[in-house]
């Protein structure tokens, strides 16, 4: 048996808490030795205000500066306490980031400024991480959702009517938004596919309360377009670090298929 299969979440939550409300290390047993590859998916930097309401920051100073900031310190909190828990058991942890620069939540039209804004804020990402790692003696790899071939558009305004939705679902149950889904997956080419059935269909209407149908449509879709895509990313001994403020979107992995099995970091940050 590996080192790594006697991975205590009791032991590894106690020394990042100080910036964790909540750890949950799923599918441990996947674990093959102690020199993993993790993935985080960093996204734009969001101005502060709710999600009906998402636009980015145009020109932040820092990634602290933005609605992502607790996000973010959790996220690399959880880096250096793997990292360190790996090290302690001779083992070593590789970083691949790949930053989110597609499927950018807006809720207004996009212009040339929200672009320019993206690019800067990858340029902030690429510096602290590089500044974090090199630090660290972290061995990491950067890239974007756009250098890695996602099929999905850089922005979407969640005030506009997804293209495979009618008139009806708005009004429908999770059944015909989840179908509404994979009708555009298709559509897109995107070889992603979410099997109907209670839990995908109870995982989609969890989104539907707290959101809505259009920023539940274009969120699953949005993760779908890429989340396929881990397991080969990071091979047999990944584990894929998801930080996020609101316990519906961590599910969002469950519903695609290579996913379920693979093992994932849920951390959430404190509010």
């Amino acid at each position: 048996m590996s080192e790594l299969l006697d991975f205590q979440k009791s032991q590894f939550a106690i020394t990042t808490q100080h910036a964790i409300e909540g750890l949950q290390l799923i599918n441990a047993e996947k674990f093959n030795g102690n020199h993993v590859n993790a993935l985080i998916t960093p996204c734009p930097l969001y101005a502060p205000g709710d999600l009906s309401a998402s636009t980015i920051a145009l020109h932040p100073q820092s990634i602290a500066d933005s609605r992502v900031g607790k996000k973010w310190s959790a996220t690399t909190t959880a880096v250096e306490a793997l990292t360190g828990y790996l090290r302690e058991r001779q083992g070593d942890l590789e970083l691949t980031v790949a930053f989110a620069d597609t499927g950018v939540l807006l809720s207004h039209v996009p212009e040339i400024e929200h672009h320019d804004a993206v690019a800067n804020h990858i340029g902030l990402y690429q510096g602290e991480i590089d500044t974090f790692c090199q630090e660290r003696g972290i061995k990491y790899s950067f890239t974007t959702f756009s250098d890695l071939g996602v099929n999905f558009p850089r922005f979407v305004n969640l005030r506009e009517k997804p293209p495979t939705l009618k008139p009806t679902d708005y009004e429908a149950d999770s059944n015909s938004v989840l179908e509404a889904l994979n009708e555009y997956l298709v559509k897109q080419g995107i070889p992603n596919h979410i099997h109907n059935n209670k839990t995908a269909r109870n995982r989609i209407n969890d989104l539907m309360k707290a959101n809505g149908v259009e920023t539940t449509f274009w969120l699953v879709a949005g993760y779908l377009a890429f989340d396929y895509m881990i397991p080969a990313l990071l091979g047999q001994n990944g584990v894929y670090m998801s930080v996020e403020r609101f316990d519906p979107v961590f599910r969002i992995a469950s519903l695609t298929e290579g996913l379920k099995g693979y093992p994932r970091l849920e951390v959430k940050p404190r509010n």
